[in-house]
């Protein structure tokens, strides 16, 4: 979790504003959630963990549920005690099928395990927390600073760059399965 109030006062480090003359603290909040947006978003289309979440959704009778508040598009979807389910455009979905229409999920009746990208809630003033992880916070910082100076594309170069770290973190978390060894070469 972030403190908006910090996120404030970095980005107008960067803006060298410092005393607020050139930029406000509306603009600065709205510029962050358009800029957590954009970050989550991308995330999303690049598979980085850090904005994967899994919830258990239960359809009752007549196959529909709310989707999660934060949902911005699926991950995967298994029948709990099944398989993975595959999403299907028709009207109807049947057995190891679902359905996304609008924000519900639709899918024959039982539990499942929904993993989904979300994207943090709005922020509205200095005072509230921003829910995502400190990993993000210099990329944030710069990716807040380019919208409220305009540059879109500065924010873009910023959200891929902070995916390609993310990611390489990942990476860098899998088991390292020791000395190579050849076989059949000379020694």
């Amino acid at each position: 979790m972030i403190s908006v109030g910090e996120l404030i006062r970095s980005v107008r480090y960067l803006l060298r504003d410092m005393q607020g003359v050139a930029v406000s603290d509306f603009e600065i909040v709205e510029a962050i959630n358009r800029g957590v947006a954009l970050l989550y978003s991308r995330m999303a289309e690049n598979s980085v963990q850090a904005a994967a979440k899994k919830v258990e959704l239960t359809v009752k009778a007549g196959g529909q549920v709310a989707l999660p508040a934060d949902f911005h598009n699926v991950r995967w979807v298994f029948a709990k005690g099944g398989g993975e389910c595959v999403p299907t455009p028709r009207p109807s979905v049947g057995p190891g099928e679902y359905r996304i229409a609008g924000d519900r999920f639709e899918a024959p009746k039982g539990t499942y395990i929904f993993e989904y990208y979300g994207i943090p809630p709005r922020v509205a003033g200095y005072e509230d927390e921003l829910a995502v992880p400190a990993a993000v916070r210099r990329h944030l910082e710069d990716i807040v600073a380019a919208l409220v100076g305009g540059d879109v594309d500065r924010a873009e170069q910023a959200a891929l760059l902070c995916c390609r770290e993310l990611a390489g973190a990942e990476l860098a978390r899998l088991t390292d399965p020791g000395p190579v060894k050849i076989w059949g070469g000379r020694a």
